[in-house]
């Protein structure tokens, strides 16, 4: 599971597929040949069964590893889009960027930002504060690393050297002893100072925005929810509901199913 970063963006979505494969399809056709709508009935019930159980598996397994609830998890991150008569295949899409470092109950102490992604657990993120931007939105920041000083000596260094046939090297600018000499060297000496430093006057640096993992991310990082595992108990659980879906279908169909 990744660590707190500055960068917010998408991840890269899962998504688990619930699909009858061609043996199964055509020993469906075969069994309901003589009932009107047996197949796409079957079919329609079987798979939205077996997708909504595994969406509630992964919401399940992905709550119980972090600090998130199961209904936050289905209203944004889980989504099942069921199986009809025109798509005979039932999908569960595992999405969302990473998340706001704020959302993983974030709290400001005074070594830094303390926050929980995993349940029972709770880390200090250095440094870092919670903030009101203008906007309204709370959140945990940092300041971000970099020499947010040199450029601006840079351009005041670059001002005073001039441009075409004004210009001032810093080997003129060393021999010169002049007044606009002597500034530039005492620049070019600043803005060394300022990259090797690091820019530690952190109050001039810019800030960015913590995040945690993405649920996609957390997902990969459980088990029980990896592919290879998911797909092996789908396609049991969906073999077991066609069966129980096909015995249905043949005995309300049936003499005695009470047509």
């Amino acid at each position: 599971m990744s660590e707190p970063t500055l960068h917010g963006g998408k991840t890269g979505g899962v998504r688990v597929a619930v699909e009858v494969d061609q043996a199964q399809l055509a020993a469906i056709e075969a069994e309901l040949a003589q009932i009107a709508n047996g197949v796409p009935n079957v079919l329609t019930r079987a798979l939205n069964k077996v997708g909504t159980a595994a969406r509630t598996q992964i919401v399940r397994g992905i709550s119980r590893e972090v600090n998130l609830t199961a209904g936050e998890l289905r209203n944004r991150n889980v989504s099942l889009y069921k199986a009809n008569y025109g798509r005979l295949a039932a999908s569960i899409i595992v999405s969302g960027r990473r998340i706001p470092l704020k959302r993983w109950g974030a709290r400001q102490t005074r070594r830094g930002v303390s926050y929980a992604i995993r349940r029972g657990s709770r880390q200090t993120m250095p440094q870092a504060f919670l903030a009101t931007m203008k906007s309204g939105h709370v959140g945990a920041f940092v300041r971000k690393p970099g020499t947010a000083e040199a450029p601006r000596l840079r351009r005041r260094m670059t001002r005073l050297q001039g441009r075409r046939r004004k210009w001032m090297s810093l080997e003129e600018a060393r021999k010169a002893g002049s007044r606009r000499g002597r500034a530039i060297v005492a620049l070019d000496a600043a803005v060394s100072k300022a990259v090797a430093a690091g820019d530690r006057r952190v109050a001039r640096l810019p800030i960015g925005e913590l995040y945690g993992p993405s649920v996609p991310e957390v997902m990969g990082g459980v088990a029980e929810l990896s592919q290879a595992v998911l797909d092996d108990q789908l396609r049991r659980d969906l073999a077991d509901e066609i069966d129980t879906q096909v015995g249905l279908v043949i005995a309300r169909r049936s003499p005695r199913g009470g047509r």
